[in-house]
């Protein structure tokens, strides 16, 4: 019977010569049109974890010492934080606005930016991979983001916790990762970037910096409901 189906498909070896091309054509060209397809529906199917339909992000630009209204004086590091944060109590003080917070570096949620590291729980030898973003206490950081609460505190709590100079903020997902259980509270972990420390104060401003905003809920009239 094998002899049989050989002997028939060595007859037709043109023929199936090109039905086989054809095949493998047609695969490569669905893997390269459907793969980026189904990971980008994948990626956006992803919870966030956090408001984004709310939030607006502002750039600060700092102006250049050959731009009209430039202050040499102005641009010593403690003067430029204290205008940075008058800026965005500035916005968080217009209408319509509901809370504001200064942004750090160029990675932050739903940005562009990447900054990844490793943490090792404590007595273990295997590291998990994080990105990490960094904040500011005290500035409303994960309230104005609106971050969706796990077990620990809340987002206010968060924004407003007496953070010591080696506490970090886990997600769900890199808790339960990490110490295989999503309540992090007092656990302790290793990190081989000395970065990963939390910064009370800003050292210093890139020459573009964000605030990020989020809008108050409005209630809608009967018109646009």
């Amino acid at each position: 019977m094998f002899k049989l189906i050989w002997k028939n498909l060595w007859a037709r070896r043109r023929k199936n010569g090109w039905l086989l091309a054809e095949l493998i054509l047609v695969s490569i060209i669905s893997w390269v049109v459907l793969d980026p397809v189904i990971v980008v529906t994948h990626d956006r199917n992803i919870p966030l974890g956090y408001d984004a339909e709310r939030l607006c992000l502002i750039s600060l630009g700092a102006l250049q010492p050959q731009a009209p209204g430039y202050d040499a004086e102005a641009q010593d590091s403690a003067t430029l934080v204290d205008n940075y944060y008058n800026l965005v109590r500035y916005v968080k003080d217009f209408d319509g606005v509901e809370s504001a917070t200064p942004v750090l570096g160029f990675c932050y949620p739903n940005s562009s930016g990447s900054s990844n590291s490793q943490l090792f729980a404590e007595g273990d030898t295997i590291p998990l991979s994080i990105m990490m973003i960094q904040f500011l206490p005290h500035t409303n950081f994960f309230d104005t983001y609106g971050f969706r609460s796990g077990k620990g505190r809340t987002p206010g709590q968060l924004s407003d916790y007496a953070y010591a100079p080696n506490d970090i903020v886990l997600t769900e997902n890199a808790a339960e990762q990490l110490f295989h259980t999503k309540d992090a509270h007092g656990k302790r972990c290793i990190s081989r970037d000395p970065s990963l420390i939390h910064i009370s104060e800003p050292t210093r401003l890139l020459s573009t910096s964000y605030a990020v905003f989020c809008l108050k809920k409005t209630t809608p009239s009967p018109r646009d409901r």
